[in-house]
């Protein structure tokens, strides 16, 4: 009876919000469902409660709230457990935390299976994740990979989706050296499915994008190669787009300028296909810093702005801060020095010192400002602002990034006639780039 009710709530909210958009039944059903079943939603008699699927594509077309649709159902405790879990997920995916944590906290109340307790722990940390409570989402996620690790019949696939979401709350968290280390334990998992599916795609990106963030580039390039298959067999373009561009970094990273350009314009194209208007933006400035500058920085400087005004209408000053610094190191090399100086400050003056923390765009500015200062002499100040880049990269874990930012410092140094500094540096540095060890502790 409760069931009917839940559903005649909804239902009656669908046929409302349907009729004040001026659709018909056959519109709003196309591609959701079928008209029958529409009409049997919206006048109560559905067999059951709508799927997840249903009621998310409905909402859509409808330009309403997931979970203002399911605050109309007047008891949950009628709807089975399963069904509950299903519509917190498409909350979740709809990032409507706050409605998908207060059914959680209603699931929680109930006498659950062992694998709907491990549901719910993993969905109160997918909303932990997607609100920035990060150690909240560790504490969850930890504890469960500990229970889970001592049952030795655990599923390989549920112990590889809980090390991948362990390793994307690291990764949110600025440390990218606990994240690939829960990266690699969810792929050592997934070597264990019986045949490749979506989560080792997923799990094989991550892990891919933390080797290329980490500057492993090799094997970047071995697990974003190996999504790559899983992307185009499953057929899932944003995916593929977004591993096709990552892949483009690891090239540029290796200085295979031509291999970086091929990949940049496969993710455009991609983008462009799913008007994906941030990440449009993204490919085609890295293709334009990275590959087009190598050819002709005087052609490359006008995309670059082109783009960062684009960023700056989006309110993007994070990445509107990047552009700029890479305006100025274009110019630099067309020693136009005047205009270098424009657009290093405009990009300072976008940030403070504390929204520069954990943020590696940030320090990539306060490097390229160093880097200025070396050619304007000013070498005090370019040590100083070399050592904040250095710094910032480290505590995230990018110890060779953190390596590039030091080399100011030794220049710096040199020209003051400080050799005994600049090697102190230089030996530092050194130090950075051959510390593979702190990659193989154990993730506190």
């Amino acid at each position: 009876m409760e069931t009917n009710m839940n559903l005649g709530e909804i239902g009656n909210r669908i046929r409302f919000l349907r009729k004040e958009k001026g659709l018909s039944q056959r519109e709003l059903a196309v591609g959701v469902c079928s008209e029958s079943a529409l009409s049997q939603i919206e006048n109560g008699n559905y067999p059951s409660m709508p799927s997840n699927a249903i009621l998310q594509g409905l909402c859509e077309k409808l330009d309403t709230s997931f979970g203002e649709l399911l605050n109309r159902i007047a008891s949950r405790k009628s709807i089975e457990t399963d069904v509950l879990l299903d519509y917190v997920k498409g909350l979740i995916h709809r990032r409507e935390f706050q409605s998908a944590i207060q059914i959680l906290d209603e699931v929680g109340t109930r006498s659950l299976h062992k694998y709907q307790k491990i549901d719910l722990i993993i969905c109160f940390s997918d909303c932990h994740i997607g609100v920035s409570e990060m150690e909240r989402a560790i504490a969850l996620l930890s504890n469960l990979h500990q229970e889970l690790e001592a049952d030795r019949e655990t599923d390989p696939k549920v112990l590889a989706t809980v090390f991948n979401k362990l390793g994307i709350a690291w990764q949110r968290a600025r440390n990218l050296v606990n994240a690939y280390n829960y990266y690699t334990r969810a792929y050592q998992n997934s070597l264990r499915f019986p045949e490749p599916d979506i989560l080792c795609g997923n799990i094989s990106y991550n892990l891919g994008n933390s080797c290329r963030w980490l500057r492993l580039d090799n094997e970047a390039r071995t697990y974003l190669e190996h999504a790559i298959k899983v992307y185009e067999k499953a057929t899932d373009p944003k995916k593929l787009a977004d591993a096709y561009f990552v892949l483009g970094i690891v090239y540029k990273n290796q200085e295979q300028y031509v291999n970086a350009g091929e990949y940049f314009k496969k993710a455009l194209v991609l983008y462009e296909t799913l008007e994906i208007v941030e990440w449009v933006l993204e490919a085609k400035h890295h293709y334009a810093f990275f590959v087009q500058s190598q050819q002709s920085p005087e052609e490359a400087i006008p995309n670059l702005i082109e783009a960062a005004n684009e960023y700056e209408r989006i309110k993007d000053k994070r990445n509107q801060a990047y552009l700029y610094a890479q305006v100025c190191v274009l110019y630099q090399h067309v020693d136009d020095f005047e205009q270098a100086k424009q657009y290093i400050s405009s990009a300072l003056d976008l940030f403070t010192r504390d929204e520069a923390e954990g943020e590696a765009k940030y320090a990539y500015v306060y490097r390229v400002f160093s880097n200025y200062l070396i050619d304007i002499k000013e070498y005090a100040m370019s040590i100083e602002y070399s050592v904040i880049s250095s710094e910032i990269f480290g505590k995230m874990g990018l110890e060779k990034e953190s390596a590039d930012s030091l080399e100011a410092a030794v220049i710096a140094y040199k020209a003051q006639g400080n050799l005994a500094q600049a090697l102190e540096f230089s030996e530092k540095r050194n130090r950075l780039l051959r510390n593979p060890a702190v990659l193989f502790v154990t993730p506190k």
